[in-house]
């Protein structure tokens, strides 16, 4: 559990995070899935997709509850990826190319 306060309020959000090098989105998807119904974290962090923005599975994470899904992946390399069932915007920066497709950021808002 890791627990943040928020600026504004100094209140407490306590959230679940995991973090997956899943080397193949894609080609993992039942296995996330089976990991997502049973430990149910509130946001997923995933490295390593390897799958274009378009082709990355994201009807399987809404169907799990995972509507908030925040994306830069590209085929073969690299990839990164952030669903969320509460995070509202997430953000890659544009100005790092390919560099951005390891890295990633996301808000609560």
């Amino acid at each position: 559990m890791v627990a943040l306060h928020a600026a504004t309020s100094g209140r407490p959000l306590n959230f679940s995070l995991a973090t997956w090098n899943i080397n193949s989105v894609r080609l993992r998807i039942e296995t996330v899935a089976r990991f997502l119904r049973e430990q149910k974290p509130d946001v997923l962090c995933l490295q390593e997709t390897k799958c274009p923005d378009g082709q990355f599975p994201s009807g399987e994470f809404h169907k799990l509850g995972y509507e908030h899904i925040a994306l830069n992946g590209q085929k073969g390399y690299h990839g990164v990826a952030i669903v969320s069932r509460h995070l509202r915007k997430g953000r890659f920066p544009p100005y790092l190319g390919d560099l951005g497709r390891r890295r990633g950021g996301a808000r609560h808002s």
